[in-house]
């Protein structure tokens, strides 16, 4: 009999492209489990730096410890995965039938969005996204990299973003029926319908949701100090902040403080140039992913 308190199904993809809310939403289902953290990240072991990565096994399979049969669908979302060199390998070792919902999105909105991400967790230090961008080059040869950023390949955003090449890799080791792309700008026009459309993939019937609320968007830390003092502590406060959080008390503390903390924010727009810039350098990519998926997306690149 199949075990299922393993996961059969992994939301990958780029970041802030919906990751979060499609998990939130499937999260709600009653025949669909997914796991309480959101992000294990347990199979990118090339990128041992993610902040609150689960490195056990033990530890990872856990998290789906209290899933039963009555769950159609056993699943996480890690969207580093699809960046992650190794993490797709992985799983197939793992679930070879395992199943792939991935989510995609403007290569130039990623790199934007996850420069501001990075700023919220305390990993970057660079405030305009332009400079940041002209930083890859010496970041790549391991310089000015901020001593709060234990995994120095998220501040890499061209690399992140070349989707066409992550898509090229996966479907190297999964067949195509056992992965289903979700793009971020059809999944904000019609969030139901994409919905459905996953939980079809996924042989989960419709739950008759309606309601989908925003989650997940753009945000920055009211207090700079406080944020990074709960998101991404120094040294060895790190490992104590993680245990710590696995005290249901202090973890609901946490939690209200993080989001007393947080605050919507809008990122800065890009100058034209350097927006035309970025589409350049992204073009042959996005014609790439275009041809693997069978779907146009180089409208993403009109600035």
């Amino acid at each position: 009999m199949t075990d299922v308190r393993r996961p059969n199904f992994f939301i990958v993809g780029a970041g802030k492209s919906g990751t979060t809310a499609l998990y939130a939403y499937l999260r709600a289902h009653p025949r669909v489990f997914v796991s309480s953290i959101k992000e294990p990240r347990f199979f990118a072991d090339d990128m041992p730096g993610l902040m609150n990565r689960v490195a056990s096994r033990d530890e990872y399979l856990a998290l789906f410890g209290a899933a039963t049969h009555d769950h159609l669908a056993v699943g996480e979302a890690s969207p580093q995965y699809l960046y992650s060199r190794t993490a797709i390998r992985n799983i197939h070792e793992f679930d070879s039938g395992a199943r792939l919902i991935v989510m995609l999105r403007s290569p130039i909105d990623i790199a934007h969005a996850a420069h501001m991400e990075c700023l919220y967790w305390g990993v970057e230090y660079e405030c305009d996204f332009e400079r940041a961008w002209r930083l890859q080059h010496l970041r790549k040869k391991g310089r000015r990299i901020p001593r709060s950023c234990t995994q120095p390949t998220v501040l890499l955003w061209e690399d992140m973003a070349r989707l066409g090449e992550q898509v090229a890799r996966l479907l190297e080791t999964f067949p195509r029926e056992q992965v289903h792309f979700i793009a971020f700008d059809e999944f904000v026009a019609d969030t139901a319908a994409s919905y459905r459309e996953a939980l079809s993939f996924l042989g989960v019937p419709d739950d008759g949701r309606r309601a989908f609320p925003p989650v997940n968007e753009s945000k920055r830390n009211r207090f700079e100090l406080l944020g990074r003092s709960l998101l991404n502590p120094p040294g060895v406060f790190a490992p104590l902040r993680r245990l710590a959080l696995r005290t249901p008390v202090v973890s609901h503390a946490w939690n209200a403080l993080v989001r007393l903390n947080t605050a919507p924010a809008r990122r800065a727009p890009l100058r034209p140039a350097f927006a035309r810039e970025l589409a350049d350098v992204f073009r042959e990519d996005v014609k790439l992913l275009s041809r693997l998926v069978g779907r146009d997306f180089t409208h993403w690149l009109d600035r």
